[in-house]
């Protein structure tokens, strides 16, 4: 069954209009509006909840991505799509407080990532 609605115009009157001013949970396609996909995984499950996200770009082009946890950093690996752990010495950083993050920055061919616990961790990307 299809439900026709007006196109969508959030900038125009809806006082006897034809269009619409809210529309949720679609996509626009070329005959009108669609549904949105299922979701899906593209990594592996992360570790333990997200306290900082960051990512650089090589001189390549491509693309290096870090998550933080609590006590642990992690980057992904691009061809598996999983998560190692790059914490120095592979060991465990003092945990960050409640509402402390991560911190990323991206400095020429450098990355970055600190808190307020642990010594700043320098990655070089080439």
């Amino acid at each position: 069954m299809i439900l026709p609605f007006g196109e969508y115009r959030p900038d125009v009157s809806d006082y006897e209009g034809q269009t619409s001013k809210n529309i949720l949970n679609v996509v626009p396609q070329g005959d009108g509006y669609g549904p949105f996909k299922a979701l899906v995984a593209y990594t592996s499950a992360a570790v333990g909840a997200c306290r900082g996200f960051g990512y650089a770009r090589k001189n390549d082009g491509s693309v290096v991505a870090f998550y933080a946890t609590s006590t642990k950093l992690y980057l992904l690996d691009n061809t598996a799509f999983t998560w190692t752990d790059v914490s120095k010495g592979s060991g465990t950083y003092s945990a960050v407080g409640s509402t402390a993050n991560w911190q990323f920055a991206q400095f020429n061919q450098y990355f970055f990532a600190t808190q307020v616990n642990a010594p700043l961790q320098v990655f070089d990307l080439t």
